[in-house]
């Protein structure tokens, strides 16, 4: 099997935004857990969403673009059927919600 890691995106919020009550976390947190569970034993690590960021480069830093809101990481057979798991995945329900789907390729000699 290959590990693949998901990577949530989407836009930043609005400063104006208001935070989500308890209610809507319990919500959004159900919708996780239910998709952990589709997802099932090809779940090698549910991930954590990420805070505040900023890209580093050799000319300096800057603000992302596209804001990084978490990560998963799940084991297929190939990249078709990593894709395949993303199915019921509640950041799909953010407006502008994308996961990027990248191969964990192994270190040589690691």
């Amino acid at each position: 099997m290959t590990r693949f890691m998901f990577i949530y995106r989407a836009p930043a919020p609005h400063a104006d935004e208001q935070p989500p009550t308890p209610e809507r976390i319990e919500e959004v947190m159900q919708g996780w857990l239910a998709w952990s569970d589709h997802v099932g034993a090809a779940m090698v690590d549910m991930g954590a969403p990420l805070g505040e960021g900023r890209t580093v480069g050799p000319s300096g830093t800057r603000a992302t673009e596209r804001e990084l809101h978490g990560y998963s990481v799940v084991e297929a057979t190939d990249l078709n059927a990593a894709v395949e798991l993303t199915a019921g995945n509640p950041h799909l329900t953010l407006p502008d919600g994308e996961i990027e789907i990248r191969e964990v390729v192994p270190v040589p000699g690691a």
